[in-house]
């Protein structure tokens, strides 16, 4: 008589790991799909909120804030506290822009941001967050994986620029 021995071939084992090893890096990519959109959402809330406030201003004052206003070119918006939007010149820390705004914002300063992404160019430029460019009136932020620019009310969409890694920067003009 033959005795029966019961178990799993090599083979079968090796099909099971492999079937666990594709479920699990499939997981894994959507939870990183869902983390990016929802980073993306609160950047574009963020961008919203502050395009509302710079609406609220001008129909208070007239006008857009200008740079003499906020501290330089570019106003930053944001986390960090060390004031740069970027590597680049004319920049200014954002505190003095949420002052000027924090009427407009409902006595609150700084939005919570995820941590920013920085957007890299082939010319070793950065950027990151939000920032307002008062000579143009218009808004930029800094979004990652995605191919379009969402549409931001009371805002008329400028350009969009791709960079490394799957960033974009979005500009939009703040309609006045």
């Amino acid at each position: 008589m033959r005795k029966s021995i019961s178990g799993f071939t090599i083979v079968e084992l090796l099909i099971v790991i492999v079937v666990i090893a594709i479920l699990a890096a499939i997981s894994v990519v959507a939870y990183s799909g869902i983390q990016n959109r929802a980073k993306n959402s609160q950047i574009q809330a963020a961008a919203a909120s502050y395009a509302k406030s710079l609406q609220l201003y001008a129909t208070d004052n007239g006008l857009l804030p200008t740079p003499g206003q906020s501290g330089g070119s570019y106003s930053c918006l944001g986390n960090y506290d060390d004031g740069t939007c970027g590597n680049f010149t004319g920049n200014a820390a954002h505190a003095q822009f949420d002052t000027l705004l924090s009427k407009y914002r409902g006595g609150t300063n700084r939005p919570n941001l995820p941590e920013e992404y920085m957007y890299t160019n082939n010319y070793n430029n950065w950027w990151r967050g939000i920032w307002y460019y008062a000579d143009q009136g218009s808004l930029r932020f800094v979004q990652y994986k995605t191919s379009s620019c969402p549409g931001i009310a009371g805002t008329t969409f400028v350009s969009l620029s791709y960079g490394y890694n799957g960033h974009i920067i979005c500009t939009v003009m703040i309609d006045t």
